[in-house]
Order: structure tokens, then C-alpha cells, then sequence
């Protein structure tokens, strides 16, 4: 599940956040850091991995909250508004590669939004 509120630790930095749900689920820390730079190799955000997560845009908060849904390697995930918080251009930017993001994970997202 993907909410609203981004969820993130403010004092790790995006790769720890990223591979903190393979910390619950008991993943030696090798192979945490492993796939996760493989993650972000191929999602382009090698650059992001020592930044705080305090230091990130709205927008980038909350794909680093999907990434980490990503980690667990889902066959569903559900998608509470994830851009709602964001300012329109923001999202619209931020949501622009998301699909083709998600195909690549094989796992069927559902975005539950609000009419307006």
C-alpha cells in the first residue's frame, strides 16, 4: 500500500528508507543494499540514494514511498492518492513515467483518487 503520507524517516537517508521494509523482513543488509541499487540504477535515481529524505521535494518524498512498496516486489499494490499533496504540474511530472515505471514490476496497481 502506497498512502498519502509519505511515511519516511526523516533522519535515513532515501536508500535506508528504500530497503527498510527488506529490514523487517529479515534480509541481510548485502542483499538490501544490493537490490536496491539495482532499483535505482534502472528507476535513474542514483543520485537520490544519500539524500534525506527532509531535504526532497514533495513529489520525490512519495516516490521514494513507491520505491519502497516496489521492494517487497508486490503482485498488487493499492495507491492512495499518491499525488494528491502535490501541486498539479508536480504530479502531472512526477506521474508521467509511473506507468511505465509500474509495467516493468509485473504487479497490478490500483490508484484509488477523489473526483473533483
Amino acid at each position: 500500500m502506497v498512502f498519502q503520507n509519505f511515511g519516511l524517516r526523516p533522519w535515513a537517508p532515501v536508500m535506508g528508507n528504500v530497503e527498510f521494509p527488506l529490514e523487517i523482513d529479515g534480509m541481510g543488509a548485502a542483499e538490501r543494499r544490493d537490490r536496491v541499487a539495482r532499483f535505482h540504477r534502472t528507476g535513474g535515481a542514483r543520485r537520490l540514494c544519500r539524500a534525506l529524505s527532509h531535504e526532497l521535494s514533495g513529489v520525490m518524498q512519495q516516490r521514494v514511498g513507491i520505491a519502497r512498496a516496489l521492494m517487497r516486489k508486490p503482485i498488487l499494490i493499492f495507491m492512495d492518492e499518491p499525488f494528491g499533496r502535490a501541486r498539479r504540474p508536480d504530479a502531472r511530472a512526477a506521474a508521467g513515467g509511473l506507468p511505465r515505471d509500474m509495467s516493468r514490476t509485473g504487479a497490478t496497481v490500483v490508484f484509488v483518487t477523489q473526483q473533483s
